[in-house]
């Protein structure tokens, strides 16, 4: 019935079918009867049952020719950010699917990055003026360099206005996080410690040396150490993701998977994994993903971490990638995985589902796929940007 309902051939199944069950043009994210409780539905009431097939035939856009191997992209709005192992940062508008600059960063290569566009605030400690059209750009490097760039954004192209260090890292740097509200500022690698800066204070520094550069014409290397540093990680850190504003999820190579609470730096729970972990992210309050060495995606469930320090591993886990897995990332929808590898295939997985992905793009020149991301062009269409060894 329900293949009917979606206009599916028998021909067209893989056994495998993603879709939206709504009532009264609400989507159920509860059983049926939670559902009709919560609503005040009646057994009286007529209803209004659909079936909407999430996912549908793909087009495809070819952006940019690309002669080096992209290490992390990154997407706010219609801006794409990405970072390569030249130590060049490319940037493109995703309106008109055209590249708007191209800065070399650094003479080595770049292992992780972040960006963050600031809004304007009223904060008397910085004047918003000087933050229209720019964003903060965050590069970690082998040698354990962290800089951060403040950089504006005009129709020329991107002109660095400022730039500072972050201290306190003696190794390669591996992930940087942003908190929700950009208050904060997470850095973690090889040396087996995460530094906790506030971001607050970074921006003004970026604003007061962007000022003075202006008036002297001259670069001041500032060095900013970490408000807070935490010793308690084994391994290299592999992944930090933000729960909240003040709880993060921390990832690393030694199989264990913590979840800190940066306001007292303390473990709040803790899950120990029998895998090296190489990456995760959050999908909602209750819900995290991580991919291990073996390639293989497993879902995690978060039980009311204010009453019970509880991580428990859910029964989804999800196959179909025979090499290293290099992007994974979860849609806001909440449902969607996305993960690209060095196979070539970047799969769609449903959290509702068990193990087969619900939509899989195959690389036509069977090249590697490096780093992919999702675009939310509009509240109807997810795209997905994706870096092969050759194009964007």
């Amino acid at each position: 019935m329900v293949k009917k309902l979606l206009n599916i051939n028998d021909d067209d199944d893989d056994g495998n079918i993603s879709f939206d069950f709504l009532i009264n043009k609400k989507i159920l994210r509860s059983s049926i009867s939670e559902f009709l409780e919560e609503n005040n539905i009646l057994s009286e009431s007529t209803i209004e049952i659909e079936y909407i097939l999430c996912l549908k035939k793909k087009t495809s856009k070819h952006i940019d020719n690309i002669s080096e191997w992209i290490s992390k992209m990154v997407i706010i709005e219609d801006r794409l950010y990405c970072s390569t192992f030249e130590g060049n940062i490319l940037y493109y508008d995703l309106k008109k699917f055209n590249k708007i600059d191209e800065k070399m960063i650094s003479d080595s290569p770049i292992y992780s990055f972040n960006v963050c566009k600031y809004i304007p605030k009223n904060n008397k400690n910085i004047c918003d003026n000087n933050f229209q059209n720019m964003h903060q750009s965050v590069i970690g490097l082998s040698n354990g360099t962290m800089k951060v760039c403040l950089n504006e954004e005009t129709d020329k192209g991107i002109s660095l206005k400022s730039e500072i260090y972050l201290g306190n890292n003696e190794d390669m740097i591996k992930c940087i996080e942003f908190n929700k509200s950009n208050s904060l500022l997470l850095s973690g690698g090889t040396d087996n410690k995460i530094n906790i800066y506030d971001n607050n204070n970074i921006l003004e520094e970026l604003n007061n040396n962007n000022n003075t550069n202006s008036n002297n014409k001259r670069k001041i290397k500032n060095i900013i150490t970490p408000k807070k540093c935490i010793y308690k990680e084994e391994g290299i850190i592999t992944s930090l993701s933000f729960l909240n504003d003040n709880k993060f999820l921390c990832t690393s190579l030694n199989s264990n998977i913590n979840i800190y609470d940066t306001t007292h730096i303390d473990i709040v729970t803790s899950y120990s994994y029998n895998k090296s972990i190489l990456l995760s992210d959050i999908i909602n309050d209750n819900l995290f993903v991580i991919s291990d060495d073996q390639s293989i995606i497993k879902l995690f469930d978060i039980r009311c971490l204010n009453q019970t320090n509880t991580i428990t591993l859910n029964g989804n886990k999800y196959y179909f990638h025979d090499k290293i897995i290099t992007s994974l990332e979860a849609n806001k929808n909440e449902l969607y995985i996305l993960s690209s590898s060095h196979d070539g295939f970047i799969n769609i997985y449903d959290i509702r589902l068990n193990k087969s992905p619900i939509y899989t793009i195959k690389n036509e020149k069977q090249l590697k796929y490096l780093s992919s991301t999702w675009f939310y062009n509009n509240d109807q269409n997810n795209s997905i940007v994706s870096a092969d060894e050759q194009n964007l």
